[in-house]
């Protein structure tokens, strides 16, 4: 049977042989221990386009722990500058195996791209960067390209206007 065809009766009849299920099923049901495991390993905010402040950048960067293997930010259009792009690079985990950056329409500058570039770990097997409109300039996207690991399976850059 198709994942479509199951009808809401049917997942009722299955979750109730599932102990300790909330009545209020319109909330995911995850238990203690993946809420600590996803917490602990993946970091994503999807912000555009919110206009994103200091405390929100300082916010987000205690929510990316050492132990994230995967950190998925999105800030397009969210009025982040060098200084917010500084401070997330630097909370970048040595051992992060993805990251995906969306800086589009962020006035990030070549200081920004280059904070970024300087803590590119070595361990990334996917990279996603996307620097549309941020002014990056010439001198920002060599220091990105200057810096790719070794290590990537997967990339994706994005200097479009920058």
């Amino acid at each position: 049977m198709q994942h479509s065809a199951v009808t809401t009766e049917l997942w009722l009849a299955i979750w109730s042989y599932v102990p300790d299920v909330p009545a209020d099923l319109s909330v995911p049901v995850v238990s203690p221990e993946w809420k600590r495991v996803w917490t602990a390993y993946f970091c994503a905010f999807g912000l555009s386009p919110t206009y994103v402040r200091q405390e929100h950048i300082t916010k987000i960067e205690e929510r990316i722990s050492d132990t994230c293997i995967s950190v998925n930010l999105f800030f397009r259009s969210c009025g982040i500058d060098r200084q917010c792009a500084r401070a997330l690079a630097a909370r970048l985990p040595a051992t992060l195996s993805s990251l995906s950056f969306n800086f589009t329409r962020c006035g990030i500058g070549e200081g920004g791209a280059r904070a970024v570039a300087d803590r590119l770990p070595g361990t990334l097997t996917s990279l996603s960067l996307d620097f549309r409109d941020c002014d990056i300039g010439e001198g920002g996207a060599r220091a990105v390209a200057e810096r790719l690991p070794a290590t990537l399976n997967s990339l994706s850059l994005n200097f479009n206007a920058c």
